[in-house]
């Protein structure tokens, strides 16, 4: 006869779970706030499977990757390292000690050997290994870039806030009343201090931003001009060719022409 108590029941419904499960199993307790008595069950190896198949499919990626880079597939290569960058990043959150440089470096090492036996002379491959050394100059100069242009060192939280709050929504409305309002501060008051830690009234900022929005819509997109006001904020089309013209002067229209011939020097010079 079976003896009788808690442990009596435990031991077969532990055992029960732990087949089910198909390994050794863990079981937490928590209590809600209702009070409940809720269970948890996990298998201790669980982290481990889903480590190593994630491993083996990033490796199986990598191989196709790289397959179609001998191919000369970029379509392809490019299509599965999208992929396998999203792989890697769940990766590097569970294997914190994996850095995107490292990978960086493997994948050019990879990619040079799996050109190199597709009987590329090593005289070629070593030439945009060397090209490739400007990608690292050109990171550092568009990151310095960066700090130029967004760092709010210096800036009061109230105006770093509010600088935020601009460059995040400049499709919708923006007024130094409604800014003053959303951050719980008078008007004058933001007006002076936003003009005194950023040289420039707080309405010419806005409308600076959206118009180097609007210039980057210009160059990247197919979008109408009347389109690209309305979703830099700009209600109103003839002000909006205003301030651009008098911000680049000539008007949207020629801004766009202008930036399409740049594009074609550059980069489909005659022969």
């Amino acid at each position: 006869m079976a003896k009788s108590g808690a442990n009596s029941k435990q031991i077969p419904v532990y055992a029960l779970l732990s087949h089910l499960f198909g390994g050794k199993i863990r079981i937490h307790r928590s209590i809600e706030d209702s009070g409940r008595s809720v269970a948890a069950v996990y298998r201790e190896d669980a982290d481990v499977d889903l480590s190593i198949r994630l491993i083996e499919e990033i490796f199986k990626n990598e191989n196709a990757m790289l397959k179609a880079v001998s191919m000369a597939d970029a379509d392809k290569a490019l299509s599965i390292m999208s992929g396998l960058g999203n792989r890697r990043q769940k990766e590097w959150s569970a294997e914190k000690l994996r850095s995107a440089k490292d990978y960086v470096i493997i994948l050019n090492t990879l990619l040079r050997k799996v050109v190199e036996y597709s009987h590329v002379h090593p005289a070629h491959i070593n030439a945009l290994s060397s090209e490739l050394i400007r990608l690292v100059e050109m990171m550092i100069v568009r990151y310095c870039d960066l700090v130029k242009k967004f760092s709010l060192r210096g800036c009061s939280p109230l105006i770093r806030k509010v600088i935020n709050a601009v460059d995040f929504n400049l499709s919708t409305p923006l007024s130094l009343s409604a800014l003053a309002e959303q951050f719980n501060a008078a008007p004058s008051n933001l007006s002076a201090q936003f003009k005194r830690e950023k040289g420039m009234p707080l309405t010419g900022y806005i409308n600076s931003r959206r118009l180097e929005r609007a210039e980057q819509l210009l160059r990247t997109s197919g979008l109408y001009v009347s389109e690209i006001a309305e979703q830099c904020g700009f209600l109103d089309v003839a002000y909006f060719n205003r301030l651009f013209k008098r911000r680049h002067g000539v008007s949207p229209g020629e801004y766009r022409k202008q930036a399409a011939a740049d594009w074609q020097q550059i980069f489909c010079p005659l022969w």
